[in-house]
């Protein structure tokens, strides 16, 4: 009885193993400064569009986490990187200031915008999310 009940846990685990998502493998680029930058890129230019349209703090406060970190591989970009976290915190400062009330942040953004313009685009358009089964 023992042994029907540990081939019936296994049978289940193997199914459930493969009835799972179907997702392209994770390769770690964190030390590639070139992805990195082309990445870094993509998070300011979505972010401050979406600042612009929505409520900026929430939209710049992980900007400003991810730009502050000094263990990213910068590479030869390390001034872009610099200019573009103190732009970013002045933003972040001013809205902080504002108490509520929506601040004028347009320039940073723009600002921020053409620093990020500077770093490698992320020419790789055919990435597409994980397709879940039945879909």
């Amino acid at each position: 009885m023992h042994d029907r009940s540990a081939a019936i846990v296994l049978t289940l685990c193997l199914l459930a193993v493969g009835c799972g998502r179907n997702e392209l493998p994770f390769t770690d680029h964190s030390r590639d400064p070139e992805l990195y930058a082309k990445s870094a890129r993509a998070i300011v230019e979505n972010n401050c569009k979406a600042a612009r349209k929505g409520d900026p703090a929430i939209h710049l406060a992980p900007v400003l986490q991810e730009l502050e970190r000094n263990d990213r591989p910068v590479g030869p970009r390390k001034e872009i990187f610099a200019e573009l976290r103190r732009v970013c915190r002045e933003a972040v400062d001013m809205i902080r200031a504002s108490e509520g009330n929506r601040p004028s942040i347009q320039r940073h953004l723009d600002e921020m915008i053409e620093l990020a313009s500077q770093l490698p685009a992320n020419s790789n358009s055919t990435v597409r999310p994980p397709v879940e089964p039945g879909s």
